[in-house]
């Protein structure tokens, strides 16, 4: 009747039981991938966790039965009530809803908020929208509220449309004298400053573009614009974005048919009806960039304002859309993914027919534009400006668990290469080879741990944990390589694409055994996915040591995975560049053969081929 189940034993003693209440559905037995050994009782909640999603299951499987075969559903009734299990903890229970119980008692919480970027930030704005203002709490200014809200603002924030500079203007000297006898820094923010405005006489008169001293730059709303559903195969390879009727000669040199799409209330072009669209809104116009390989920047598209002309660059390299021109104008942006070109339709090409290279340019270019254009880049650089204290950058904690003394000095060789400067690593040396191991002196080493060959994998990441302080902690492994920017790049991941847990899949892979690297066909990145690759995962540390790694030899990162995604959380893929998985004869807790790898590649190279797998365009 049990055939197949592996039942995982919690106690040492044989005659501690429980018996399950009657009034449980369905008596359950625990099963899991691995045999466990003998577990701690502090690890029981641990493998309720990941037992109850099976339990669930199970439910499901073993209720349509018994609704088919009523008369086997007879003859279990009676047994079902009598199952028996041995947990150490005899108020815990193992029924689905027991488990339910649990957690609503707090021992799993619902997914935490993504917290706002600067929470301490308490700011009294004045303007129709809150660009800046939303990075921080804000209280909307009115003439009836404006003396109560001021007493408790840090910054008065003021940000007026361009074609409406002197908004409110009857208020404006009775607001900025109220915040200057209360101290509360003033500061105002044009796109281009005005010749004169009833605002000039705010303490700090900010620009997005022109000369001023004051100039924060132009940024995007990268919580829209950002590579959230990129694709390498798109059924548009070149669009345009044009704010007038004119032709663009250059469009139609190419041997593909570009997509021409205007905002609502913009005079169409002369061209055919199924070569253009219309968009209306923001999220229109990233569809529209979701589904294009290149946009063609040519000057007579261009809008005859050049910030909007410039922002509009900015968010298509943001979605990662490569852009192409024959004459830049846009003063100060350059970002790497704005091509200037005298041989406009073979880039285009290139750009389209080359979809590692197109890919490649897309990383780099949204990297500098999520990191140099973003609303929270241009408000840091506000802040300064008036004197504000920044905060300090997240500090990301590494967990790395090891039991090959070999693999240390490399492993945190790799490490230390990262382009991301506040990193420390809370390392374990796990089994008896480091008895006599002398760990090298390492600035980045926070913390050492040294685990009994008893342990399991899980047991070794949570005591690395136990040690973290960092704001985020990320899973690396020894054997495994790292660019320099892996994990710039999964913070940039975490903050737009607002998922509790980011990673990359393991779509590079070197069979050291035989010397080569493949290349895997794992679908589309920059998704939300049910896993990541486990030498991938960066997540916040309160979140870890909330749900914590189940105490097994292997699988501690996939039913980490599954129980955060239980909880209402989510986790994210970003692109799998700057990542290659190494796989050996032995030593690994995921084992697979080698030929699957092979017979499945789609590329294959010789050797370590961690330039294959680099973001950095060829």
């Amino acid at each position: 009747m049990l055939n197949g189940v592996r039942l995982a034993c919690l106690s040492s003693e044989k005659d501690m039981l429980l018996t399950l209440p009657d009034d449980d559905i369905l008596a359950r037995l625990v099963t899991l991938d691995a045999p466990l050994g003998w577990i701690t009782r502090n690890d029981v909640a641990d493998v309720l966790r990941d037992a109850d999603a099976r339990i669930a299951q199970a439910d499901l499987r073993v209720e349509t039965v018994m609704r088919r075969l009523s008369f086997v559903a007879e003859l279990l009734l009676p047994w079902r009530k009598k199952v028996l299990f041995a947990p150490h903890d005899t108020t815990v229970g193992l029924a689905s809803r027991k488990a339910r119980e649990v957690m609503a008692r707090g021992y799993l919480p619902p997914a935490q908020p993504h917290p706002l970027a600067l929470p301490e930030l308490r700011v009294a704005h004045l303007g129709v929208s809150a660009r800046f203002a939303s990075l921080a709490p804000h209280i909307n200014v009115t003439e009836e509220n404006y003396e109560t809200v001021l007493d408790n603002a840090d910054v008065l924030l003021i940000e007026p449309f361009d074609d409406n500079p002197n908004m409110q203007a009857a208020f404006a000297p009775v607001l900025l004298a109220a915040a200057k006898t209360r101290g509360v820094a003033t500061v105002v923010v044009f796109t281009n400053a005005p010749a004169d405005s009833v605002w000039h006489d705010a303490g700090h008169v900010v620009t997005e573009t022109g000369a001023n001293a004051e100039n924060i730059g132009l940024s995007i709303d990268t919580s829209l614009f950002n590579p959230v559903g990129f694709q390498t195969l798109n059924t548009d390879p070149l669009l345009a974005v044009t704010h007038t009727a004119q032709r663009a000669p250059l469009l139609h040199a190419t041997d593909f048919t570009p997509r021409i799409v205007t905002l609502r209330g913009s005079v169409k072009p002369d061209v055919a009806t199924h070569m253009q669209a219309t968009v209306g809104t923001p999220h229109g116009l990233k569809h529209a960039f979701r589904k294009a390989s290149v946009l063609a920047d040519l000057p007579e598209l261009r809008h005859n304002d050049s910030a909007t002309a410039a922002r509009l660059v900015l968010a298509a390299v943001a979605c990662g859309l490569p852009v192409v021109t024959t004459t830049d104008t846009h003063a100060g942006l350059s970002p790497a993914g704005v091509i200037v070109t005298d041989t406009f339709t073979d880039t285009v090409h290139r750009l389209v027919d080359d979809v590692d290279q197109r890919e490649r340019v897309s990383i780099t270019a949204r990297r500098q534009v999520l990191t140099t254009h973003s609303r929270l880049a241009a408000f840091q650089k506000l802040l300064q400006l008036i004197g504000y204290p920044l905060p300090k950058p997240a500090h990301v904690t590494v967990l790395l668990a090891t039991n090959r003394p070999t693999f240390v000095n490399d492993a945190l060789a790799r490490i230390a290469a990262q382009n991301y400067a506040h990193v420390d690593v809370s390392l374990v040396l796990h089994g008896d080879t480091f008895d006599t191991f002398d760990l090298p002196e390492h600035a980045l080493v926070s913390a050492v741990t040294r685990a009994p060959n008893s342990w399991t994998l899980g047991s070794c990441l949570n005591a690395a944990l136990d040690q973290a302080h960092g704001t985020f902690v990320a899973k690396m492994d020894d054997d495994d390589h790292y660019g320099p920017q892996h994990l710039n790049d999964l913070l940039l991941a975490h903050g737009y694409a607002q998922a509790d847990i980011v990673g990359k899949q393991a779509e590079f892979v070197y069979l050291a055994d035989r010397n080569i690297t493949v290349k895997r066909p794992l679908g589309p990145s920059e998704r939300r996915r049910s896993h990541v690759a486990g030498p991938t995962p960066l997540m916040r540390r309160e979140l870890a040591a909330t749900h914590r790694f189940l105490p097994l030899p292997r699988r501690v990162d996939s039913t980490l995975y599954a129980r955060v995604i239980a909880a209402g959380g989510s986790v994210y893929a970003t692109h799998a560049r700057d990542f290659v998985l190494e796989r050996r004869a032995s030593g690994h807790t995921w084992t697979v053969d080698d030929e699957l790898f092979e017979t499945t590649a789609t590329a294959s190279f010789d050797g370590l081929a961690v330039d294959a797998a680099s973001s950095s365009p060829r």
